[in-house]
């Protein structure tokens, strides 16, 4: 009952600041007021003019004294089983902002599209969780917009996302990767074309597998084909990188790549029929971390930022020099 009694009393706001929760446990597990301002280091009477303003805000006394010493009362007892709740969970903040005050503990939730899932997110997780073996990861695989949408800063669920392109970045921030290029990827049935380039405008009505044109991709490609004059005959429009890879082996048409998917073709040396063709006129695609806008980054998320550029620029060099 007076458990109940106190209960109601603290949700009717008769209820003690975190400084007179912090005072009161230590004068009862100190037992005296003595005790209590050595632990806290305060003078002993801010103890004890504390303890009044406790009193006096909750409605009922908490110390009586007896022959010079404290004597708790009932109604303390029973909050003091509450305050060592309270007490036991701000030790457990102040544990928890230790350990990710040293890179000991916590989590970093990363999204990026599935190119960079498939190529480059692995090897970046290998090399974090090397420095941060007790942080944990998550990843999800989304298109750009899904990227940025769980990105917002008022609803946001993630900590950084990878993406191509500029899109819109409203309420977000942005660090720049590098550049991705565009590479023209041809079937197996085509016949060899000399030469390490190919101009877009022999692309002309031949069959095309494009990417969605609201995508950064297909932005870019779309812009690309309209500045050469170029209409390719389209057999198919998709919002995978790889799909479109995947209908290219089939010998449905061409598709226009970026360096992130042509790395996973050179890598997995399956289909030696398909050509990669450099852009007589290269195009550039940009490659973008976001982030919340307003705020900071933390040390493992800007490690694995680190991570991941050191990696994307490895993985273009290594494009470059197998092409």
């Amino acid at each position: 009952m007076l458990y109940m009694a106190c209960i109601r009393l603290i949700k009717m706001g008769y209820v003690m600041n975190f400084r007179q929760i912090e005072v009161f446990y230590s004068v009862m597990t100190e037992g005296s007021i003595t005790g209590a301002a050595k632990k806290l280091g305060i003078s002993q009477p801010s103890v004890t003019t504390t303890v009044k303003q406790a009193e006096e805000k909750i409605g009922f006394r908490l110390f009586e004294r007896e022959g010079g010493r404290l004597i708790p009362t009932a109604e303390a007892r029973v909050l003091f089983e509450e305050a060592t709740r309270a007490q036991e969970a701000l030790t457990a903040i102040d544990r928890l902002a230790d350990r990710l005050r040293d890179g000991i503990s916590g989590h970093v939730s990363i999204a990026a599209t599935a190119s960079f899932c498939l190529e480059i997110i692995p090897d970046v997780i290998a090399t974090f969780t090397k420095q941060y073996p007790h942080y944990s990861l998550s990843i999800s695989t989304h298109n750009t917009d899904a990227i940025l949408r769980k990105l917002d800063a008022r609803t946001g669920t993630h900590n950084i996302g990878f993406t191509f392109g500029t899109g819109n970045y409203d309420g977000l921030s942005t660090s720049k990767l590098g550049t991705a290029d565009l590479f023209a990827v041809l079937p197996p049935s085509w016949p060899m074309i000399k030469g390490d380039t190919i101009n877009i405008a022999d692309l002309n009505h031949k069959p095309y597998i494009g990417a969605v044109q609201s995508t950064p991709l297909g932005t870019t490609i779309e812009n690309t084909l309209l500045q050469e004059g170029v209409e390719p005959n389209r057999v198919a429009t998709v919002h995978s990188h790889q799909l479109a890879l995947d209908l290219v082996k089939r010998d449905l048409g061409f598709s226009l790549l970026e360096t992130v998917t042509v790395h996973n073709l050179i890598k997995s040396n399956t289909e030696p029929n398909v050509r990669i063709k450099k852009l007589s006129h290269p195009v550039k695609l940009p490659v973008t971390a976001v982030f919340p806008g307003g705020r900071t980054l933390s040390n493992p998320s800007k490690h694995f930022l680190d991570c991941v550029r050191s990696r994307f620029r490895r993985l273009c060099t290594d494009v470059n020099n197998a092409l």
